[in-house]
């Protein structure tokens, strides 16, 4: 596990090493000492580090390393809502532009 901190601190809920925070990130909250004692006193092999491998690809649980880009998500729509959308939105720009051209 690598615990060294980010070269380039995100702020808070975003700066768990460039992590979103999940059950596992929440149980290990400053607790880095106690975490590393676990892994040493049982290795690579121990109970908690198969635990988590076992659960990979499960996002409340696994690290889901993230981008700048996060803080832009605002929600999830479905396909249909974005492209309604979307051709709102260039509806909209090209009224917009008519007006300037006719003008």
């Amino acid at each position: 596990l690598n615990n060294a901190p980010p070269a380039n601190p995100w702020p808070p809920p975003y700066d768990s090493a460039g992590a979103l925070h999940n059950e596992t990130s929440r149980a290990w909250h400053n607790r880095p000492e106690a975490l590393e004692q676990i892994i040493q006193a049982h290795g690579s092999d121990g109970e908690v580090i198969q635990g988590y491998k076992q659960h990979s690809g499960n996002p409340s649980v696994t690290a889901v390393w993230m981008g700048q880009g996060v803080s832009d998500v605002l929600g999830i729509d479905d396909a249909d809502a974005i492209v309604r959308r979307v051709n709102d939105e260039a509806c909209e720009a090209i009224e917009r532009v008519r007006g300037f051209v006719t003008q």
